[in-house]
């Protein structure tokens, strides 16, 4: 029960979870949309991820920022999402039932 009162205190960042979805336009193509899923306080901590994430393209470094959202579980959340922060958007990487307990969800997710 500790961990869980730790838990609420930092749950202190507003995220909002978003969804993707395609419109067909007029002209038959389609367009992507982002619907809010549903927003949820969270703690957030970026990551420090190894060089391996940094990406050479020629001969320019372009490096991501991942970061990790911990909240109380919600079903249903999944790599197809997106998390917004403070008017960022991350594209979620992965989703972590910790413990498979169904009370806490990590999302990792990258900038």
């Amino acid at each position: 029960m500790k961990n869980q009162y730790n838990l609420s205190s930092k749950l202190r960042s507003r995220i909002t979870i978003q969804k993707s979805y395609e419109i067909i336009d007029d002209s038959g193509g389609t367009t992507a949309n982002w619907v809010d899923v549903i927003k949820v306080f969270a703690y957030v901590l970026p990551l420090e991820i190894p060089l391996s994430a940094e990406h050479i393209y020629t001969n320019q470094i372009i490096t991501s920022n991942y970061y990790k959202f911990i909240m109380r579980y919600i079903p249903g959340i999944t790599c197809k999402m997106r998390v917004v922060y403070k008017e960022r958007f991350f594209n979620i990487q992965n989703v972590i039932n910790e413990l498979e307990e169904n009370k806490i969800l990590k999302i990792i997710a990258k900038e």
